[in-house]
C-alpha cells in the first residue's frame, strides 16, 4: 500500500491497543518536533518492537525535516525560500497524521524521505 509516496506494510507479531496507541503518538506527536518521538521511543523500545520502529521512522523522518527547514531557512535569503515553506509545513503536519492512522491500525508506515535509513 502507498500512502503519499511511503510505504504501510502490516505489522507481523503480536501487538496490544497500547502499541497501536504508542505507535500512533510517536508519529502524530512528531508534528511538535523530535523531542516527542524520541521521549515513546526511549521508553518504549525495549518493550514493543512496533514502538520501536514507529519511534525511528518518526525521528529520521523529523531530522530530514530540520534540513530541509534549514535549506528553505537559507534559501529564503533569495526569495525563494518563502515559497517553500508552506509545502514543507504541509509535510510536516501530513505525513505524520498519515503514519499515525496507520500505526492505530497496526500497520507500519515508512516514510519516503528515510525507509532506506531505517531497518
Amino acid at each position: 500500500m502507498n500512502d503519499l509516496g511511503g510505504k504501510s506494510y502490516p505489522f507481523e507479531g503480536e501487538l496490544n491497543e497500547d502499541d497501536k496507541q504508542m505507535g500512533m503518538l510517536a508519529h502524530m506527536l512528531g508534528i511538535l518536533g523530535i523531542i516527542p518521538p524520541l521521549i515513546i521511543w526511549a521508553i518504549k523500545k525495549d518493550q514493543s518492537e512496533f514502538v520501536k520502529q514507529a519511534g525511528m521512522h518518526s525521528m529520521f523522518f523529523q531530522i530530514a525535516l530540520l534540513i530541509l527547514w534549514i535549506i528553505t531557512s537559507v534559501l529564503s535569503m533569495v526569495c525563494i525560500g518563502f515559497l517553500l515553506m508552506p509545502i514543507v509545513l504541509a509535510l510536516q503536519i501530513a505525513y505524520p497524521i498519515v503514519a499515525g492512522l496507520r500505526a492505530k491500525d497496526g500497520i507500519c508506515y515508512e516514510y519516503p524521505v528515510t525507509s532506506k535509513f531505517v531497518k
